[in-house]
Protein backbone atom coordinates (compact mmCIF):
# COMPACT_ATOMS: atom_id res chain seq x y z
CA UNK A 1 0.00 0.00 0.00
CA UNK A 2 1.37 3.23 -1.11
CA UNK A 3 1.49 5.82 1.40
CA UNK A 4 0.11 9.74 0.22
CA UNK A 5 3.37 11.79 0.00
CA UNK A 6 3.62 14.50 2.79
CA UNK A 7 5.74 17.55 3.23
CA UNK A 8 8.66 17.00 4.90
CA UNK A 9 12.08 18.56 5.45
CA UNK A 10 15.72 17.34 5.85
CA UNK A 11 18.05 20.19 7.06
CA UNK A 12 21.66 17.63 7.24
CA UNK A 13 22.23 14.69 5.30
CA UNK A 14 25.93 13.54 5.70
CA UNK A 15 27.74 10.22 4.11
CA UNK A 16 30.04 9.60 7.31
CA UNK A 17 31.04 6.14 6.30
CA UNK A 18 30.95 3.82 3.97
CA UNK A 19 32.81 0.18 4.06
CA UNK A 20 31.67 -3.54 3.08
CA UNK A 21 28.55 -2.33 0.97
CA UNK A 22 27.40 -0.67 4.30
CA UNK A 23 26.80 3.32 4.16
CA UNK A 24 26.25 5.08 7.91
CA UNK A 25 24.24 8.29 7.43
CA UNK A 26 23.24 11.13 9.67
CA UNK A 27 20.34 12.90 9.17
CA UNK A 28 18.18 16.00 10.55
CA UNK A 29 14.97 15.63 9.28
CA UNK A 30 11.01 16.65 10.21
CA UNK A 31 8.41 14.62 12.13
CA UNK A 32 6.89 12.57 9.04
CA UNK A 33 10.31 11.68 7.38
CA UNK A 34 10.42 8.03 6.61
CA UNK A 35 14.09 6.82 7.30
CA UNK A 36 13.29 3.58 5.82
CA UNK A 37 11.96 4.85 2.75
CA UNK A 38 15.12 6.80 2.05
CA UNK A 39 17.20 3.82 2.73
CA UNK A 40 14.77 2.02 0.08
CA UNK A 41 14.80 5.09 -2.42
CA UNK A 42 19.20 5.36 -2.24
CA UNK A 43 18.54 1.23 -3.13
CA UNK A 44 16.79 2.63 -6.26
CA UNK A 45 18.15 5.45 -7.43
CA UNK A 46 21.98 3.22 -7.34
CA UNK A 47 20.27 0.37 -8.61
CA UNK A 48 21.93 -1.96 -5.98
CA UNK A 49 18.63 -1.93 -3.33
CA UNK A 50 18.84 -1.11 0.41
CA UNK A 51 17.79 -1.64 3.80
CA UNK A 52 18.39 -0.32 7.06
CA UNK A 53 20.17 -2.66 9.63
CA UNK A 54 20.09 -0.04 12.49
CA UNK A 55 18.15 3.15 13.31
CA UNK A 56 19.02 5.33 15.73
CA UNK A 57 17.14 8.30 16.58
CA UNK A 58 19.49 10.86 18.81
CA UNK A 59 17.36 13.83 18.89
CA UNK A 60 13.25 13.79 19.42
CA UNK A 61 12.32 17.87 19.64
CA UNK A 62 14.06 19.22 22.06
CA UNK A 63 15.47 16.78 23.46
CA UNK A 64 18.68 14.82 22.87
CA UNK A 65 21.05 11.80 24.02
CA UNK A 66 22.42 14.08 26.65
CA UNK A 67 19.47 14.01 28.42
CA UNK A 68 18.83 10.19 28.66
CA UNK A 69 20.38 7.82 30.97
CA UNK A 70 20.97 4.22 30.62
CA UNK A 71 18.82 1.32 31.86
CA UNK A 72 21.25 -0.05 34.15
CA UNK A 73 22.35 3.57 35.44
CA UNK A 74 18.62 3.74 35.89
CA UNK A 75 18.31 0.39 37.69
CA UNK A 76 21.68 1.46 39.90
CA UNK A 77 20.35 5.33 40.79
CA UNK A 78 19.60 5.82 44.23
CA UNK A 79 16.82 8.72 43.33
CA UNK A 80 15.45 7.65 40.00
CA UNK A 81 12.77 10.59 40.31
CA UNK A 82 15.66 13.06 39.98
CA UNK A 83 16.35 11.77 35.86
CA UNK A 84 12.55 12.05 34.99
CA UNK A 85 11.97 14.78 32.40
CA UNK A 86 8.58 16.35 33.85
CA UNK A 87 5.74 17.14 31.93
CA UNK A 88 5.47 20.08 31.94
CA UNK A 89 8.94 20.53 30.32
CA UNK A 90 7.20 19.15 27.19
CA UNK A 91 6.59 20.83 23.67
CA UNK A 92 8.77 23.30 24.77
CA UNK A 93 7.96 25.60 21.60
CA UNK A 94 4.42 25.99 22.58
CA UNK A 95 3.18 28.33 24.85
CA UNK A 96 2.07 28.04 28.82
CA UNK A 97 -0.29 29.28 30.75
CA UNK A 98 -0.60 28.74 34.20
CA UNK A 99 -3.74 28.00 35.75
CA UNK A 100 -5.51 29.21 39.32
CA UNK A 101 -6.43 26.41 41.67
CA UNK A 102 -9.64 27.68 40.07
CA UNK A 103 -9.12 27.58 36.75
CA UNK A 104 -7.51 23.99 37.35
CA UNK A 105 -9.99 22.46 38.89
CA UNK A 106 -12.37 23.93 35.42
CA UNK A 107 -9.68 22.47 33.70
CA UNK A 108 -9.95 19.13 35.08
CA UNK A 109 -13.83 18.91 34.29
CA UNK A 110 -12.77 20.06 30.53
CA UNK A 111 -14.41 23.34 31.24
CA UNK A 112 -12.40 26.20 28.94
CA UNK A 113 -10.16 28.74 30.55
CA UNK A 114 -9.67 32.42 29.32
CA UNK A 115 -6.91 32.91 26.86
CA UNK A 116 -5.24 35.78 28.47
CA UNK A 117 -2.93 35.81 25.23
CA UNK A 118 -5.66 37.02 23.21
CA UNK A 119 -4.85 40.19 20.46
CA UNK A 120 -6.83 43.13 20.14
CA UNK A 121 -8.26 41.89 16.74
CA UNK A 122 -9.74 38.65 18.46
CA UNK A 123 -6.44 36.25 16.82
CA UNK A 124 -4.37 34.51 19.54
CA UNK A 125 -0.44 34.14 19.34
CA UNK A 126 -0.57 30.74 19.33
CA UNK A 127 -3.29 27.96 18.24
CA UNK A 128 -2.23 25.49 21.26
CA UNK A 129 -0.84 25.77 24.63
CA UNK A 130 -0.03 24.09 28.03
CA UNK A 131 -2.07 24.61 30.70
CA UNK A 132 0.06 24.28 34.26
CA UNK A 133 -1.57 24.24 37.51
CA UNK A 134 -0.72 26.14 40.17
CA UNK A 135 2.21 23.44 41.45
CA UNK A 136 3.81 23.87 37.90
CA UNK A 137 2.62 20.37 36.85
CA UNK A 138 1.21 20.08 33.32
CA UNK A 139 -2.21 19.93 33.66
CA UNK A 140 -3.52 20.17 29.55
CA UNK A 141 -2.47 20.80 26.35
CA UNK A 142 -5.56 23.28 25.41
CA UNK A 143 -6.81 24.59 21.51
CA UNK A 144 -7.20 28.65 21.55
CA UNK A 145 -10.57 29.25 20.06
CA UNK A 146 -12.79 32.32 20.40
CA UNK A 147 -10.67 33.97 23.29
CA UNK A 148 -10.97 31.06 25.46
CA UNK A 149 -8.68 27.76 25.74
CA UNK A 150 -10.41 24.58 25.25
CA UNK A 151 -9.01 21.65 26.68
CA UNK A 152 -7.93 18.53 24.23
CA UNK A 153 -6.09 16.64 26.44
CA UNK A 154 -6.75 16.64 30.20
CA UNK A 155 -3.63 15.37 32.46
CA UNK A 156 -4.98 15.68 35.62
Amino acid sequence: MALPPVSVEVTRLDLVDLEDGLATLHLDCSAGFYVRSLAHDLGTALGVGAHLTALRRTRSGGFSLRDCISMPQLAGARDVAAHVIGMAALLPDMPSRPLSPAEADDVMKGRPVMNVDVLANGSTVSRFARLLAPDGVLAAVAEARGGVLHPLVVLL
